[in-house]
């Protein structure tokens, strides 16, 4: 129902935004992908990719969903199909925003390869290509 909820109010506030029922779901930093392991306590590969030109896409914030509980009783589920819908008016209008995701409707180009973490750090000079196999060898 959250979903439901969610995508009416997309198309009266965000028409222009991708749904959410058709999308990919991605992040726009590898950092930040890893991270959803931790939070989730689930792994996951992460694989580079590219949103290709004329695919419809958007970008939203991830903390700003929120699934809602159902009650037993038609007020209850009233009061939380209510609720949905004003999660989802910050979820598609807020700029602000805590952690990006992106919503891409049509076919993403992924890359032949997961990203890795130590490869990242080493690019970003935050680790060295090697680690030292000796005391010696620290600098």
């Amino acid at each position: 129902m959250t979903e439901l909820a969610y995508e009416s109010v997309r198309q009266q506030q965000a028409p222009e935004f991708p749904s959410r029922l058709n999308s990919l779901f991605a992040f726009l930093d590898p950092f930040e992908a890893l991270d959803l392991t931790r939070e989730t306590a689930k792994a996951y590969m992460v694989i580079r990719g590219t949103v290709p030109a004329g695919v419809r896409f958007g970008v939203v914030d991830m903390m700003r969903f929120n699934v809602v509980e159902l009650g037993t009783s038609e007020e209850e589920v009233v009061s939380a199909y209510r609720a949905a819908e004003a999660d989802a008016a910050k979820y598609w209008g807020e700029d602000d925003m805590y952690l990006p995701e992106v919503l891409a409707d049509g076919h993403v180009l992924l890359g032949p390869h997961q990203v890795s973490l130590v490869l990242l750090l080493q690019d970003l000079g935050l680790l060295a290509d090697r680690p030292p196999r000796s005391a010696d060898e620290r600098p």
